[in-house]
């Protein structure tokens, strides 16, 4: 496994389509980092967009497919309906403005083939630092947490829709080290919720930096 994309391995793999062959859209794919790792695993039919030019100029110096600048969804995807077995959205949904995001996923879930899935991935909102996420880049117009991510996801006619926590790399003894003591502070997190906030059934569960959201078209 490649250093560089192990991140993706842990958390993408359980969902990437069997066939490499399967048509695989990454929307907002900057520098072409994941379209490099799902070519690195064999996949051939790839594409991507994104609005900066200077990451498609790299992205396509990475990965030979086409990729384009654009960054209206609508307009890369509504001639597209039924073409794609995998939709990625890393890092992107919370550029769009939070009452339009039902609407722009409905066109994502159009583009993707019965039995077709999204990949949604995410800065986390209910995590402690989830506000300074929303502040460290004034293009950022929201943060989810697992219910909002759900509710648009289920919203915009995904079926199976899962939500689990981003799983950080562990390759070396530092890394391990780190990720028990992240462990151990969003048990403290989790206090705090309850002391705040009781068992209140909107308390979020998931409580990771970022958060990994899956959704089906229905067969």
């Amino acid at each position: 496994m490649n250093v560089e994309f192990d991140d993706l391995e842990l958390n993408y793999t359980p969902w990437l389509p069997a066939s490499r062959d399967a048509a695989i859209l990454d929307v907002g794919c900057g520098p072409g980092r994941v379209l490099a790792f799902l070519a690195e695993r064999g996949y051939r039919a790839l594409e991507g967009f994104d609005r900066d030019p200077d990451a498609v100029t790299v992205a396509r110096a990475r990965v030979q497919a086409p990729i384009s600048v654009d960054d209206d969804w609508s307009h890369v995807l509504s001639a597209r309906a039924r073409a794609f077995d995998l939709i990625i959205l890393k890092d992107v949904i919370y550029y769009v403005p939070r009452d339009r995001v039902v609407d722009a996923l409905r066109v994502v879930r159009q583009a993707l083939k019965p039995g077709g899935r999204v990949i949604v991935e995410v800065f986390n909102g209910a995590a402690f630092t989830g506000q300074w996420t929303a502040n460290k880049d004034d293009a950022i117009l929201w943060t989810p947490t697992e219910h909002t991510l759900r509710s648009f996801l289920e919203r915009a006619g995904f079926a199976d829709v899962v939500l689990r926590p981003q799983v950080p790399p562990a390759r070396t003894l530092r890394r391990r080290a780190f990720n028990l003591l992240a462990r151990l502070w969003r048990v403290r997190l989790r206090l705090w919720y309850f002391f705040e906030r009781g068992l209140a059934e909107e308390n979020p569960r998931i409580l990771t930096t970022k958060i990994i959201g899956v959704g089906e078209v229905p067969a």
